[in-house]
């Protein structure tokens, strides 16, 4: 890179460390500072003066927060321990990618003296377990919460199609013809695009709010999916088996085919943040998912069997928009 910041670094990353800190050291919403995201010289001792340079000025304007470095912890490299030591709580991206379901505990047991966080992370739910269940995780922050334009993600020569995205990946199959779909995004966020939300959304807000959640999703085939793989749609073939998603937050649920109970779960506060997968039979009609607290119906949630097309309904974002300058208006066609 011909014009890369870095070239700047040594002359400048001490004013501009005191700088963000100076300038932000009186938001509360500021829990942390970062001195880098996926920086290659966490892999050797090259790193080490200059963490501790940096740990030494942040401390001097602010020893009220924490510091943190965030390690790519996908690449099958040894990181260096000793500078992941240096600031306060390590951070490790994607370490999925090396440990498998084992994710932050080999890093732990050679290093039983970090505090951790998954300081990039994919928003498949099999990325949240870790942190629920060790106490030494601080927690994770997600790529994305939103799907967005302009990601070059082609490099990766992924060859999936998300169903529940708003946006598309090339298909590499059809790399070397002439219609093959553009590049135009990311679509592996929470909430797509036009602000659908997915069904990996309604898993958090079961996590995080006070509201109650209580919702249904079918699962899909997992392909690359970082995201929870499911759909709300109930148009399948008649007799096939059928993975369900229940998402909930109360203290029962009720799930009804057609009208007939078919399946009942009561759970402890914190196995409701697992999302019950049951498998049924498929057949045209309605599912729906009911929730209760103390043995009262609270929210219920519907799936239908779509019927043939008979008109084609675009419902706006909002019914009202002053003309001039620039609009962006999400279109929702049903």
């Amino acid at each position: 890179m011909e014009y890369g910041y870095y070239q700047y670094f040594d002359q400048w990353f001490e004013t501009d460390l005191s700088s963000m800190i100076m300038r932000d050291r009186n938001f509360p919403s500021v829990i942390m500072y970062s001195f880098g995201n996926e920086i290659p010289e966490l892999y050797f001792k090259m790193s080490e003066p200059i963490l501790h340079k940096m740990q030494k000025i942040a401390k001097s304007l602010d020893d009220t927060r924490p510091t943190t470095v965030a390690l790519e912890g996908s690449y099958n490299m040894n990181y260096n321990p000793v500078a992941m030591g240096i600031v306060d709580v390590a951070g490790f991206n994607y370490v999925e990618s090396r440990a498998n379901d084992r994710y932050y505990e080999i890093i732990r047991e050679e290093h039983p003296e970090y505090i951790i966080i998954g300081s990039e992370t994919v928003a498949h739910p099999k990325c949240w377990y870790p942190v629920r269940d060790n106490d030494y995780v601080l927690g994770q922050y997600v790529w994305t919460a939103f799907d967005y334009l302009g990601e070059a993600v082609d490099f990766m020569k992924i060859q999936y199609i998300p169903t529940l995205s708003d946006t598309y990946m090339r298909d590499r199959q059809n790399e070397n013809k002439e219609d093959k779909p553009l590049l135009h995004g990311w679509p592996n966020s929470i909430i797509g695009i036009s602000n659908t939300k997915k069904p990996d959304y309604y898993f958090r807000k079961a996590i995080w709010s006070d509201e109650t959640v209580v919702k249904l999703a079918v699962a899909v085939a997992e392909k690359w999916s970082r995201v929870m793989p499911a759909t709300a749609h109930y148009n399948w073939q008649e007799g096939e088996k059928i993975s369900l998603y229940l998402i909930y937050n109360c203290d029962e649920v009720v799930l009804k085919q057609n009208g007939v109970e078919i399946y009942r779960e009561s759970r402890l506060p914190n196995d409701r943040w697992i999302p019950e997968q049951v498998e049924i039979t498929y057949i045209p009609g309605e599912l729906e998912l009911i929730g209760y607290k103390n043995g009262v119906e609270v929210a219920r949630d519907v799936l239908k069997t779509a019927d043939a097309p008979a008109s084609i309904r675009v419902t706006p974002e909002y019914d009202e928009a002053e003309l001039g300058g620039y609009l962006e208006l999400s279109v929702e066609i049903t």
